[in-house]
């Protein structure tokens, strides 16, 4: 989120990899611990492709453009301070 250029396009590729993993950990399970929530599934929580079937989640979670331009603005200003420096 902080990396620019080719430092940013090698961040993305190391984080599809992970994703690409944890993914495979989940064929099958609704949870990584299987049918209930479980420490991994909270650590991880920010990956909110898990856990979309759960009311609480559909209840509490911005939509989906607003949480993309949330991350857009911290992104930028994030970069725009490091500039400064």
């Amino acid at each position: 989120m902080l990396l620019e250029g080719e430092q940013q396009e090698e961040a993305m590729k190391q984080a599809k990899e992970t994703l690409e993993v944890l993914e495979g950990e989940l064929k099958g399970k609704k949870f990584f611990g299987g049918d209930a929530i479980g420490f991994v599934d909270i650590t991880l929580g920010w990956i909110r492709l898990c856990f979309l079937d759960l009311p609480f989640v559909k209840e509490t979670m911005p939509p989906k453009d607003q949480l993309a331009d949330f991350v857009k603005n911290v992104r930028q200003t994030t970069l725009a301070s490091q500039a400064g420096k």
